[in-house]
């Protein structure tokens, strides 16, 4: 007969114990909904959805040899997410000490309340190595394309330069610069509520499409041969500047050209 009495006992008690379980799990979504619902409503405004440019390769500019006269290399772009630095000036000296830049003027971005701040673009391997070693999550990269130009300064003047956003400013580089450039890509990510970009998450996407490439008539070895004998001639002479052109007879290509 005390079996069944056991039995009924136990009941009682899980069921007192799942009661106040339930009774506890209420009381907490209470708590969330009443007390905490406008914080949680804030996380859920900064997850969102964002469109990230994709930038295409720059197309190079080979000489008639298919040697590279200027191409693009891909290097690391530093970014902070000021509101995640707890000691923003201790990051601003270790930062300095790091790029070579002022300490003050990388202060005066980290030292800012917002999710994202460039901090250097373009910089080197070595350098970028350094900060990855910080291994600090409010510090990020971003792959950048950077101008460089193999051969120095021959043809310099012909070739001309681009700017930081790689866009040409002067002679082929800006002449041709529709040519060159290529036409940006996007995708569209989801990011969390500390704008980080979550990778599984890549909703859709356009890929760039890269620049043309350029040949030009101009011959490396002649261009540079030709500069030097400008120079000399010019430094000879006494003479306030100078041209010279090089010309092909049979087809009229411009071997070289240098002022």
């Amino acid at each position: 007969m005390t079996e069944p009495r056991l039995s009924k006992t136990r009941l009682f008690f899980i069921f007192s114990f799942f009661l106040l379980i339930l009774c506890c799990l209420l009381l907490r979504l209470g708590f969330i909904q009443i007390f905490k619902s406008s914080s949680y409503q804030s996380i859920a405004r900064n997850q969102s959805r964002v469109v990230i440019d994709m930038q295409p390769a720059r197309g190079r500019i080979l000489d008639r040899k298919g040697r590279e006269l200027a191409m693009d290399v891909r290097l690391d772009s530093l970014y902070a997410v000021p509101r995640e630095l707890p000691d923003k000036e201790k990051m601003a000296n270790k930062l300095s000490k790091i790029l070579t830049i002022n300490r003050d003027e990388i202060f005066q971005r980290l030292d800012r309340d917002k999710l994202f701040v460039w901090i250097a673009r373009k910089i080197s391997g070595s350098k970028s190595d350094a900060i990855k070693r910080l291994k600090d999550g409010a510090l990020g990269f971003v792959k950048e394309s950077m101008r460089v130009y193999p051969k120095g300064e021959t043809a310099c003047q012909l070739i001309g330069f681009t700017n930081i956003d790689n866009d040409g400013l002067e002679g082929i580089e800006l002449q041709y610069n529709s040519f060159l450039k290529g036409v940006p890509g996007w995708r569209l990510a989801q990011r969390d509520a500390k704008q980080r970009e979550l990778i599984s998450k890549e909703l859709e996407m356009v890929p760039p499409v890269d620049g043309y490439n350029i040949s030009l008539t101009i011959d490396e070895m002649i261009q540079s041969i030709a500069e030097k004998e400008l120079a000399e001639t010019c430094k000879k002479f006494n003479a306030l500047g100078g041209s010279i052109v090089v010309v092909e007879p049979k087809t009229g290509d411009i071997l070289a050209m240098a002022t």
